[in-house]
Protein backbone atom coordinates (compact mmCIF):
# COMPACT_ATOMS: atom_id res chain seq x y z
CA UNK A 1 0.00 0.00 0.00
CA UNK A 2 1.10 3.57 -0.71
CA UNK A 3 1.99 5.90 2.13
CA UNK A 4 1.33 9.63 2.07
CA UNK A 5 2.68 12.58 4.04
CA UNK A 6 0.71 15.49 5.53
CA UNK A 7 0.49 18.29 2.97
CA UNK A 8 0.92 15.92 0.02
CA UNK A 9 -1.42 16.51 -2.92
CA UNK A 10 -3.18 13.30 -3.95
CA UNK A 11 -5.61 12.17 -6.60
CA UNK A 12 -8.78 10.54 -5.25
CA UNK A 13 -10.58 8.07 -7.50
CA UNK A 14 -14.31 7.61 -6.91
CA UNK A 15 -15.55 5.28 -9.64
CA UNK A 16 -14.84 7.01 -12.94
CA UNK A 17 -14.41 10.46 -11.32
CA UNK A 18 -11.25 12.00 -9.87
CA UNK A 19 -10.64 14.80 -7.36
CA UNK A 20 -7.53 16.52 -6.06
CA UNK A 21 -7.05 16.48 -2.32
CA UNK A 22 -4.47 17.40 0.30
CA UNK A 23 -3.54 14.91 3.03
CA UNK A 24 -4.11 16.30 6.52
CA UNK A 25 -3.04 13.27 8.56
CA UNK A 26 -3.12 9.50 8.93
CA UNK A 27 -6.59 8.12 9.66
CA UNK A 28 -7.77 6.33 12.78
CA UNK A 29 -8.50 3.09 10.92
CA UNK A 30 -5.84 1.01 9.12
CA UNK A 31 -4.88 2.21 5.63
CA UNK A 32 -6.87 5.45 5.84
CA UNK A 33 -6.03 9.14 5.64
CA UNK A 34 -7.93 12.31 6.43
CA UNK A 35 -7.95 14.40 3.27
CA UNK A 36 -9.17 17.92 2.41
CA UNK A 37 -11.16 17.96 -0.83
CA UNK A 38 -12.83 21.36 -0.43
CA UNK A 39 -12.05 24.84 0.85
CA UNK A 40 -13.44 24.32 4.37
CA UNK A 41 -11.92 22.76 7.48
CA UNK A 42 -13.72 19.41 7.11
CA UNK A 43 -11.71 16.39 6.00
CA UNK A 44 -12.90 13.05 4.68
CA UNK A 45 -11.53 9.75 5.90
CA UNK A 46 -10.39 8.03 2.70
CA UNK A 47 -9.04 4.51 2.19
CA UNK A 48 -5.59 4.37 0.66
CA UNK A 49 -6.82 2.13 -2.19
CA UNK A 50 -8.67 5.18 -3.58
CA UNK A 51 -5.69 7.55 -3.32
CA UNK A 52 -3.02 7.92 -5.96
CA UNK A 53 0.32 9.71 -5.93
CA UNK A 54 0.93 12.50 -8.41
CA UNK A 55 4.42 11.66 -9.58
CA UNK A 56 5.00 14.81 -11.64
CA UNK A 57 3.82 17.32 -9.03
CA UNK A 58 7.27 18.94 -9.23
CA UNK A 59 6.15 20.44 -12.57
CA UNK A 60 3.04 22.17 -11.20
CA UNK A 61 2.10 24.60 -8.48
CA UNK A 62 -0.97 23.20 -6.74
CA UNK A 63 -2.36 25.32 -3.93
CA UNK A 64 -5.38 24.53 -1.76
CA UNK A 65 -7.57 27.57 -1.21
CA UNK A 66 -9.46 28.17 2.02
CA UNK A 67 -12.75 30.02 2.52
CA UNK A 68 -10.71 33.02 3.65
CA UNK A 69 -8.92 33.22 0.29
Amino acid sequence: METFKPGEVVLYQNGDKFELGVVKRLGNMPDTYFVWYHMGDTTACTHVRNLHKIINSYAFKIERLTVDD
